[in-house]
């Protein structure tokens, strides 16, 4: 009998044992289920950020295309000729003197004509005040002119009406034309900001110093 009752405590034991085996690999299997569920967190938090990344790309994308299209309207909207372009809206300007929009394309095709006098009395009469492509035409136009100080005065309005890569490359381009390193720096950092290529700038202001 007390054979018997040794046995019993024998296999006893070993089934404590074997249940205390169980008991520990649970802990782990449960511990590493929670690391799992821990990197699927934090998976999913980064893929979270990947699409909000991938969402803000598509809008500076569309963007720039839509900047794009502002700035050279002709290529879409007019094939005609260039100088064909500036008579038929030299045209359209004697039945609407005043039309805006007429004006706009008329500056833009003197301007693209290479008759900066002409483009720049043409933008004077748009308010620059509402479109910040005025601006940035007029300080294309002073640029060529050589009046670099009336091209920063007429960017930096620019700027403060559309903060884009576009605007802050010309405003880099004009300081390094008047030889204003330390603005150029900061108008190129900033056009980086809006992944504006600003390898040709930078080669140039290096050269400023």
């Amino acid at each position: 009998m007390s054979s018997e009752i040794n046995r019993f405590d024998n296999a006893l034991q070993g089934l404590s044992t074997q249940w205390s085996q169980v008991q520990q690999q649970l802990k782990s299997k449960n511990a590493q289920i929670r690391d799992l569920e821990k990197r699927v967190a934090s998976l999913t938090d980064a893929l979270a950020e990947a699409n909000k990344s991938v969402g803000v790309y598509k809008e500076r994308l569309l963007s720039a295309v839509q900047t794009f299209k502002k700035m050279f309207p002709q290529e879409e909207n007019s094939p005609l000729p260039l100088q064909e372009r500036v008579t038929l809206y030299e045209a359209k300007l004697k039945e609407s003197p005043v039309d805006p929009e007429v004006l706009f394309e008329l500056g833009v095709a003197y301007y693209e004509l290479g008759d900066y006098q002409k483009a720049l009395g043409t933008f004077t009469q748009l308010d620059k005040k509402t479109n910040w492509l005025v601006s940035h035409y007029m300080a294309r136009i002073c640029t060529r002119l050589n009046q670099q100080e009336n091209a920063l005065a007429h960017i930096d309005c620019a700027i403060r009406l559309e903060t884009n890569g576009i605007n802050y490359a010309l405003m880099a381009h004009i300081a390094i034309q008047s030889k204003l390193a330390d603005t150029a720096r900061a108008a190129i950092d900033q056009a980086k900001g809006h992944n504006f290529d600003v390898t040709k700038l930078e080669e140039q202001c290096a050269c400023l110093q």
